[in-house]
């Protein structure tokens, strides 16, 4: 008798593009320590340097980041976090226990770092192509 394998998830279109969308929030969050950081530099030294985000991904080459793929909202209450731990990223059904959810990860190249962007699906949108 053999032995049937797990396949591999082939990510769903939807997922691609939110962790696409991930990335680009986080190059505009960097982009704007960035720009704030620089500021301040100059107020405090009167020299200006290169205004680009691989200046800070120069100083997190070879660094690891791991971030979900959605976020409660800020001042969220426990309940709500409980809910969100197993609310499908893509519609925002709620799993509870015992009930299927799919959990995973992506992992994509950040300016020379890794980002383990971390999903969770209803069983509806994990067949979604």
């Amino acid at each position: 008798m053999s032995e049937e394998k797990p396949q591999p998830l082939v990510p769903p279109a939807w997922l691609i593009a939110a962790v696409d969308q991930r990335l680009a929030l986080m190059e505009e969050a960097i982009g704007e320590t960035v720009a704030e950081g620089i500021e301040m530099f100059h107020a405090l030294t009167g020299y200006r340097p290169g205004e680009d985000v691989d200046v800070v991904s120069k100083v997190m080459a070879g660094d690891i980041m791991m971030t979900p793929l959605t976020e409660p909202r800020e001042g969220a209450s426990k309940e709500e976090l409980d809910r969100w731990e197993r609310s499908c990223d893509n519609c925002g059904t709620w799993c509870p226990d015992g009930q299927l959810f799919f959990t995973g990860q992506m992992v994509r190249d950040f300016h020379g770092s890794q980002v383990i962007i971390i999903f969770g699906m209803c069983p509806l949108c994990k067949d979604t192509p």
